[in-house]
């Protein structure tokens, strides 16, 4: 790419992004879901072959956390950590969230840099959402599968012994996580 390709590309995307920040009511929310997941999927493919230098290893998200915790700011989102100086020990914990949307991904990376070794427990149909799927399971998240209630009790203990012998952060995210439900 030449050198005044690229500075047209940039000039584009600021002009996008100046545009999507002062939008308003639908337009802005679907400019900004755009920009997530182009942004999410750019980083994914972007990191991927990294990733396969060193395949399975929870420290692989540690770069996407550090490029995708900018797109909370762009989207103006801000996160409350508690507990963070538990999450600064070396050792194994289980971080649970609770379920608001797709962005959920976007609150963990803004905190990974306190647990730095840390391992997302989602659901085995995520993997099949690429390039995002992939890059995930490079770095170490563990898929359950849920409809196979005998995998999922193994998947969760190899997570466990993970948890234990390399002190990994285990992050599940839950709908339940507030002790509502639905019914």
């Amino acid at each position: 790419m030449e050198p005044l390709d690229l500075l047209l590309l940039v000039g584009v995307v600021l002009v996008l992004l100046t545009f999507m920040l002062n939008c308003h009511g639908a337009l802005q929310y679907h400019s900004r879901f755009v920009f997530y997941v182009v942004s999410v999927s750019f980083t994914a493919m972007s990191c991927i072959p990294f990733y396969c230098l060193s395949p399975l290893n929870v420290k692989n998200a540690m770069y996407t956390a550090y490029i995708l915790k900018h797109v909370t700011k762009v989207l103006g989102i801000t996160w409350e950590l508690r507990g963070r100086e538990y999450l600064a020990e070396d050792r194994g914990c289980v971080i649970v969230a609770n379920h608001q949307s797709m962005l959920d991904i976007l609150g963990m990376f803004n905190i990974w840099h306190v647990m730095e070794k840390c391992a997302p427990v989602a659901k085995k149909e995520v993997f099949y959402v690429w390039p995002f799927g992939l890059g995930a399971w490079l770095s170490g998240v563990v898929f359950i599968d849920r409809l196979n209630s005998s995998k999922a009790h193994d998947q969760l203990n190899h997570a466990s012994k993970l948890m234990k012998t390399d002190k990994v952060c285990l992050f599940l995210v839950s709908q339940y996580a507030s002790g509502l439900s639905k019914n």
